[in-house]
């Protein structure tokens, strides 16, 4: 009997609790705009003087190609698809740059 009651005391008690969201992973390859920032902390578009193209732009992505000098690679998907920045780290970057790039 006890453990009925017991029971029916926290039954309201769990109902009323908000959930609990896990915070999202953040994926190595994603394109989202912390992506891009990532892929920018790493190749550095600018000229070094704090001037360049705005990061997902498409002058962004040639510089970025130019950089990496991979404007020619014929494998290349086109810039601004989820497949280009997949492809980029795949190929062209470290792995432990998208860990290290986000600190």
């Amino acid at each position: 009997m006890k453990k009925i009651l017991l029971a029916l005391l926290c039954v309201p008690l769990v109902a009323c609790q908000s959930p609990t969201v896990a915070p999202q992973a953040v994926e190595a390859y994603d394109c989202s705009p912390t992506g891009l920032e990532r892929i920018e902390r790493y190749v550095d578009s600018s000229d070094g003087r704090g001037h360049g193209p705005d990061i997902g732009s498409l002058e962004w992505y040639g510089s970025i190609e130019h950089r990496l000098k991979i404007k020619q690679d014929p494998q290349l998907p086109p810039a601004q698809t989820e497949a280009w920045c997949h492809y980029l780290w795949q190929h062209y970057l470290p792995a432990d740059a998208s860990n290290s790039a986000s600190q």
